[in-house]
């Protein structure tokens, strides 16, 4: 099934993203990953892993409700701030 990417708008690139490029394809990166380190880590002082990715693929890692739930919050932002 193909899933075409709503959300990251491709005008629109979050200043995290500038200059980054997605891990996997190299395209403009309009998403960051962040890893969530939990206070039980044994290693809780490590850095958070982060990765770049393009939209397609940040829709392949989260799936398509995660993709909508961002969606849908952006738009309440926007609307909230617009309306």
């Amino acid at each position: 099934m193909t899933v075409t990417p709503i959300f990251c708008d491709p005008l629109w690139v979050s200043v995290c993203c500038k200059n980054e490029v997605c891990a996997l394809c190299g395209q403009q990166a309009n998403a960051k990953v962040i890893e969530v380190i939990q206070p039980d880590d044994p290693f809780s002082s490590r850095r958070a892993m982060t990765g770049y990715l393009c939209a397609n693929h940040f829709l392949q890692l989260m799936g398509p409700s995660a993709v909508m739930a961002v969606e849908e919050y952006r738009n309440g932002l926007l609307c909230d701030n617009e309306c």
